[in-house]
């Protein structure tokens, strides 16, 4: 036989503080909820290419993800085919490549000077504009 101290039982040895001590541990085990943080999140191309957005559905019924992008990583397709979300963002986005003379985003708005600006209704600010929601896919 083993003597007391190289007892498996870490606590063998300990008396317990009131006769209830292992009811009260375990009931007070039983409330804690664990977060589990994300310490590390994505980053280059795999965020990328995730989606996060939900689903919108249009007037025909197919359903469409919305992502935001920069302006200078818009290409002229994505200026021709309407994909920018927003009516109002996107006429200031197509008035503002228009008065600058340049037909790719790339270009235009490599410079934050040249980002589109929307008045405020009561014209006292001026909001820059330097990301924009796209269609990202369609589904049907």
């Amino acid at each position: 036989m083993q003597p007391r101290h190289y007892s498996r039982r870490f606590y063998e040895a300990v008396k317990s503080p009131w006769p209830t001590f292992a009811d009260d541990v375990d009931t007070a085990i039983a409330v804690i909820h664990v977060s589990h943080r994300i310490t590390r999140t994505l980053s280059g191309p795999l965020h990328a290419e995730l989606i996060y957005s939900k689903e919108h559905q249009k007037a025909d019924g197919s359903i469409e993800h919305h992502m935001r992008q920069a302006l200078a990583a818009l290409s002229p397709t994505d200026i021709k085919k309407g994909t920018i979300v927003d009516a109002a963002i996107r006429q200031i986005v197509e008035d503002t490549i228009a008065a600058l003379g340049v037909s790719d985003p790339k270009n235009a708005f490599a410079d934050p000077a040249n980002h589109p600006v929307m008045t405020t209704k009561d014209g006292t600010r001026e909001i820059p504009t330097h990301k924009v929601r796209i269609n990202s896919w369609e589904k049907p």
